[in-house]
């Protein structure tokens, strides 16, 4: 009895740390960004194809998730000493030893690879492009040559973050460039102001480690002024859907409401000082969620 006591204890142990593994290298990732990823690319991939999606468009779609997967995994290789040194990113695997640096590169490799593969075999040259386009911008270019440099590295990587609405629309079957051009200039809006939020939120974070963001290098009236040129930019996006007749009544005042909002709890936060930072970075979430809601609810796109 004590022989299978002790064989059930062993299999435990090592179920566990096989669960535990797993996790660590879904916790590289950066699941939150990446399941943002993958929900804007299908929603505009359902709204470019009317709801209706077929297996291999599907597969493109799993494909290009894959690849945002394992570029963000890149991301966090490039990344460990940093995070090694900022509170808000000392329990990630990295930096807490869950996995090694050697086997988070491969993991990162795979999964952009397998990704491209797919995206590839399946998708059509243009989505191959610009999916190959966005691993390179974020990955080869602000991630390992500008974030560590210069302050508007964040605008260079939003041109990645902003190309899963338009990937998603062409893997959807949309035609035409205009539409997903609109999308295309939300969401790349929208990271600025976000990212600010926490940046400064995070201040001295990112004083520790010395990376060159916008709150930290402009000064508190041109940073303002730069806020509100992005969130006056990201107003006017939002609404673009709804100009180019693909979207209904229903959005257009959704995106009035959501988007004066952001422009109030800018005018509240920065300006008059009233409420916390991270107020803005919350309700950016909020503002970027009610916009593909909406738009599947009353989009008219397809």
């Amino acid at each position: 009895m004590d022989g299978v006591s002790c064989s059930e204890e062993g299999l435990s142990t090592r179920l566990s740390g096989v669960s535990e593994r797993i996790k660590a290298l879904l916790m590289l990732t950066k699941p939150r960004i990446s399941a943002m990823g993958a929900a804007v690319l299908l929603a505009s991939a359902l709204l470019a194809s009317g709801g209706e999606l077929s297996v291999s468009q599907v597969i493109v779609l799993i494909g290009i998730g894959l690849t945002v997967m394992g570029s963000t995994t890149l991301n966090n290789c490039f990344d460990c000493d940093i995070d090694r040194r900022m509170k808000r990113t000392q329990k990630r695997p990295l930096v807490t030893g869950a996995v090694d640096r050697e086997a988070a590169w491969v993991w990162g490799g795979v999964l952009t690879l397998f990704g491209t593969a797919l995206v590839a075999g399946f998708g059509k040259p243009v989505t191959v492009f610009l999916n190959s386009a966005a691993v390179l911008i974020y990955v080869g270019i602000y991630t390992p040559f500008l974030k560590r440099r210069v302050p508007w590295a964040n605008e260079v990587g939003s041109l990645a973050g902003a190309l899963p609405p338009v990937l998603g629309w062409l893997v959807g079957g949309g035609e035409g460039w205009t539409f997903p051009s609109a999308l295309f200039l939300f969401v790349f809006f929208w990271q600025g102001p976000h990212f600010w939020a926490m940046a400064q939120h995070f201040r001295q974070d990112y004083v520790r480690v010395g990376l060159p963001v916008r709150p930290l290098t402009d000064s508190p009236r041109s940073h303002r002024v730069r806020r509100a040129v992005f969130v006056t930019c990201l107003f006017f996006a939002g609404l673009l859907p709804a100009f180019l007749g693909g979207a209904g009544k229903l959005f257009f005042a959704g995106m009035i409401l959501v988007g004066g909002g952001m422009i109030l709890m800018e005018y509240f936060v920065l300006y008059l000082r009233r409420g916390r930072v991270i107020n803005l970075f919350l309700y950016s979430l909020f503002h970027m969620a009610v916009f593909w809601m909406l738009l599947l609810l009353d989009g008219t796109a397809a």
